[in-house]
């Protein structure tokens, strides 16, 4: 990041988290929704998990769930197009050091290094900020960079 005005497209990366979280937020809710549906059709209890105990036995089973759908979710959008629809609506797009598409190996390891830096806390993230190049945890091992689709793709 060479300028105090590349700096601020930082935010544009946040805005582009908070879209595909709000995309993975309802892809989850769908699934939810599918598994009341078939727990209360097999058992006849009321939809959405009325008493507490339920609810504890499945929050494993959620978790995992909710691991493996965001896991998909930006391991095939960053192989098959280098954006998710966060990325872009807000312009940006996944690519390798030299401005390539990622392989199969690459969205998966970036992927994996991005759930990494969330179970500590989000500090993969947060050293976007500090980063002179503005790269995450996730950009440094997976060797990719988020670039803007639009001015001539500057680096994010």
């Amino acid at each position: 990041m060479d300028s105090l005005a590349d700096r601020r497209l930082i935010f544009v990366r946040v805005s582009a988290c908070f879209a595909d979280g709000a995309v993975l937020l309802l892809i989850f809710l769908g699934f939810v929704l599918l598994a009341e549906l078939a727990i209360r059709g097999s058992s006849g209890r009321p939809l959405f998990l009325t008493q507490a105990a339920r609810l504890a036995d499945l929050m494993i089973p959620y978790f995992f769930l909710f691991f493996f759908v965001c896991f998909g979710y930006f391991t095939f959008f960053h192989f098959f197009s280098g954006q998710t629809p966060g990325k872009m609506l807000c312009g940006l797009r996944v690519v390798d050091e030299h401005g390539k598409s990622l392989d199969l190996g690459q969205a998966f390891l970036r992927s994996a290094a991005g759930l990494l830096s969330l179970l500590m806390l989000g500090a993969g993230y947060w050293i976007i900020f500090f980063d002179p190049q503005g790269k995450s945890w996730n950009d440094r091992l997976a060797g990719t960079q988020v670039i803007r689709t639009d001015q001539n793709d500057r680096e994010v």
